[in-house]
């Protein structure tokens, strides 16, 4: 059976995101079988994309940069590789329907770690059917864990979903949450989960690698994974979902929060494990840094060891918090000198993201807001939300601006608006350079307006030309788009070229 969540109004999806190294060597070709249906709902054809260039070609574009964009076009593979960085399911936040997570901790069984595997499944990402009770959605889930290409772990189970009323059949904020649990010995694992849609026979796949520690009695001290949560209670008889001993902990798979004035605290769950001669009372000590501002949070407490596991319930307010991407690190020293060394017995780190509701993004950063919809709003849009000047104005306009783009504007969900932030902080996620967020990115300005590619021709640099990505969707609407990509500086910071409307001229 299944955990049955309602997500809390004005919170949004974050799917975990894992860097990938991209080989300098093999040539690589990414392809996707579904494309994202609302994409036409969130763009208008007026818009321009991806460039601070003018549009201009005769004054924007050098004859070598045409030069590069004919050839690639022409020279570059098509052969076809599934599901690969960075839009593949290691790293994919732009679908929020079906998203993973985990965390690990010491095993009941000597010399073993518990890998926990967390899954969420929105309303969205599954076909209903009617039903006696209103409508039914049945699916399939396998979970298959491999190390060094050999399966040692397999669940799979069916389970069914019900609903009273076709609204809450298209709700992103009504999902089933609910983790699967191995007993492993440490090491390296890759992690790969199928959702099998059993009204359509549709299929989505996540993959997530994983690195186990080895949680046996040492001389030091040791921390378990960090578990984001999404709520936590003390635990009575009854529960029976996530229970941590005397705690339920509600895992928060997207690891997606919500910072300023309105928002709720950071919760996050882990374990400290004694170790052989340590001394009871131990230190530790938590630091957040922010991607691009560095650190944000430090705090450090004592805490008493005097059996041989700790469980730590932390919360951390995020009133203070700008929206973007942080990571977490925890670590434990077994002294105030060696604390003062940085010589921690174990360091556990981890990632999530922290975004204002709407509303206050509208009235405390409106600059961010504004240029965002440019992306994809017409001249009139751009007109009428750039005439927007106090507070209020501003955010009717907002809301304007999306009520126009809601495809179900008999539910409260609005997935057109969902989808779009969805894509900002995927692009910030993977397109972010040292000194630009990835929206602001000729990348991330084409990811929001068009949604992912279907099929990208990534070529890392070569003796002969630098590194270019060739991006095709191929039912957009009116024609097929080709978007060429080329890294002119060897900074990753790969900038787009002519033809920018990604028509064929």
């Amino acid at each position: 059976m299944d955990y049955i969540g309602v997500r809390e109004e004005g919170r949004f999806p974050w799917l975990k995101v894992t860097k990938q190294k991209v080989t300098k060597k093999k040539h690589r070709t990414i392809k996707h079988d579904s494309i994202e249906s609302l994409s036409s709902a969130i763009s208008r054809n007026e818009a321009v994309v991806g460039s601070n260039k003018p549009r201009s070609f005769a004054v924007s574009v050098t004859l070598l940069s045409f030069i590069f964009s004919v050839a690639v076009m022409l020279i570059a593979p098509r052969t076809s590789l599934s599901q690969l960085a960075p839009f593949g399911p290691k790293g994919d936040i732009a679908d929020p329907r079906f998203s993973l997570d985990w965390s690990q901790f010491r095993s009941d069984t000597p010399g073993l770690t518990r890998l926990e595997v967390y899954y969420k499944i929105a309303n969205t990402g599954l076909s209903f059917l009617p039903h006696e009770k209103g409508f039914v959605a049945r699916y399939k889930l396998t979970v298959r864990v491999f190390r060094d290409n050999q399966q040692v772990g397999y669940e799979t189970f069916k389970r069914e979903k019900i609903v009273n009323s076709r609204a809450r059949t298209k709700m992103y904020s009504d999902f089933v949450l609910n983790l699967v649990d191995f007993d492993l010995q440490s090491g390296k694992y890759r992690v790969v989960v199928n959702l099998e849609d059993r009204s359509n026979e549709r299929t989505a796949k996540k993959e997530i690698n994983v690195k186990l520690s080895n949680f046996s009695r040492s001389k030091h001290p040791k921390i378990s994974g960090l578990e984001f949560l999404y709520s936590s209670k003390p635990a009575k008889e009854s529960d029976r979902f996530f229970r941590k001993g005397d705690i339920v902990a509600v895992p928060l798979v997207d690891r997606g929060l919500q910072g300023g004035a309105d928002g709720g605290p950071v919760l996050y769950y882990f374990e400290i494990y004694q170790g052989a001669d340590s001394a009871l009372n131990v230190i530790v000590d938590t630091k957040i840094k922010h991607q691009t501002k560095g650190l944000v949070y430090h705090d450090s407490i004592h805490v008493m060891l005097d059996r041989p596991q700790s469980k730590e319930l932390r919360r951390i307010n995020l009133r203070d918090f700008s929206p973007g991407s942080y990571e977490i690190e925890v670590a434990v020293y077994t002294s105030e000198k060696k604390m003062k060394r940085k010589k921690p017995s174990f360091t556990r780190e981890n990632a999530f993201s922290v975004n204002w509701s709407l509303e206050g993004r509208v009235r405390h950063d409106y600059e961010t807001v504004f240029r965002q919809l440019e992306l994809i709003a017409t001249a009139e849009e751009r007109r009428t939300l750039k005439d927007a000047k106090t507070p209020e104005e501003r955010i009717f306009a907002w809301t304007a601006f999306w009520k126009d783009r809601d495809p179900t504007p008999e539910t409260k969900e609005n997935e057109s608006l969902q989808v779009f932030y969805a894509r900002v902080r995927y692009a910030d996620a993977h397109f972010s350079t040292p000194h630009r967020l990835g929206w602001k990115s000729d990348r991330g300005g084409v990811f929001l307006k068009q949604g992912r590619p279907d099929e990208v021709n990534d070529q890392p640099v070569s003796a002969s030309v630098g590194a270019y990505q060739i991006w095709f969707y191929y039912n957009a609407a009116g024609e097929p788009l080709r978007f060429v990509f080329f890294d002119e500086y060897g900074d990753e910071d790969f900038r787009l070229q002519y033809p920018y409307d990604g028509r064929r001229r």
